[in-house]
């Protein structure tokens, strides 16, 4: 896939990036207020912010507009969105505090390793799918947990536990691309990082 060069860094899908960040003021905002009209709010930005993830990096691939800054704001927005949301939760005591726990260290280790590998490598890794997907799981359980209806309490035990198989999921993942990354020589084919970063 065609990528644009460093002096063109700003695009439409790394401006969508950036809102999904600038869209926490509204839902702290609101979920701090914790009316019932300030819960609807906060879950309607949350919706938006939640299609800016998937229109971002669509809009890159159809536009041609993949970059090495999209590659580090699209994950470093998803990961301080969804902790920001998740540590506001535990302290409303809408969700429990060991899974905001297993959230950050989660992505503070993706990220960790993320830049380990730019440093050894000069290369960044795009996210991957399952960790969109874990994100967007996150998400719909902090929807749920906001609403804090009885009626949905089983329901929000089910999306925690599949937000924690998520997380694992793409956490392995994650771990087993980095390894792999390691492993090529920096003097290696370019098939074989592509096969390996995509």
């Amino acid at each position: 896939m065609p990528m644009l060069g460093p002096y063109k860094p700003w695009t439409i899908s790394n401006f969508m990036s950036i809102s999904r960040v600038l869209l926490l003021i509204p839902i702290v905002v609101f979920l701090l207020d914790d009316s019932p009209a300030g819960r609807y709010w906060a879950i309607l930005f949350m919706a938006i912010a939640a299609l800016t993830d998937f229109f971002d990096g669509y809009v890159a691939r159809r536009l041609n507009q993949v970059t090495e800054l999209g590659k580090v704001i699209d994950p470093l927005a998803d990961k301080i969105v969804v902790g920001v949301i998740v540590v506001i939760l535990v302290g409303l005591g809408k969700l429990p505090f060991w899974f905001a726990v297993a959230v950050v260290i989660r992505d503070m280790l993706i990220f960790l390793g993320g830049l380990y590998i730019a440093r050894r490598k000069g290369k960044i890794l795009e996210s991957n799918q399952p960790g969109k997907w874990a994100a967007l799981v996150i998400v719909v359980t902090g929807v749920f947990a906001t609403l804090g209806a009885r009626r949905f309490e089983l329901l929000l035990d089910v999306l925690i536990g599949l937000s924690m198989l998520m997380l694992l999921i793409s956490f392995g993942l994650y771990v087993k691309r980095f390894v792999e990354v390691l492993r090529v020589k920096s003097s290696g084919v370019n098939e074989r990082w592509d096969s390996l970063t995509n």
